[in-house]
């Protein structure tokens, strides 16, 4: 019995804590062609561009960038994206 609450306590700190995790740099569709990728410290702005262009058919061509409320930085693309 005691072997069962250490087990569900342990399982219930393990979901927990992944349930914070995060992959970064994350893709985040905005439109039709359109995209941000979501980036926080250390992530360069080539590994954010590598990523953008992974799911582009052609050259993605940046919009814009900025940090948000959420203290993530986004840069915005638009391109054709690979189907």
């Amino acid at each position: 019995m005691k072997t069962r609450t250490l087990f569900r306590s342990f399982l219930a700190a393990a979901l927990l804590a992944l349930g914070g995790c995060q992959t970064l740099p994350q893709v985040i569709a905005t439109g039709a062609d359109t995209f941000d990728v979501r980036y926080a410290a250390p992530t360069t702005i080539a590994e954010v561009d590598a990523r953008a262009a992974a799911i582009c058919a052609n050259a993605p061509q940046l919009v814009g960038s900025g940090t948000r409320y959420d203290g993530f930085t986004y840069r915005s693309y638009r391109c054709h994206r690979k189907s």
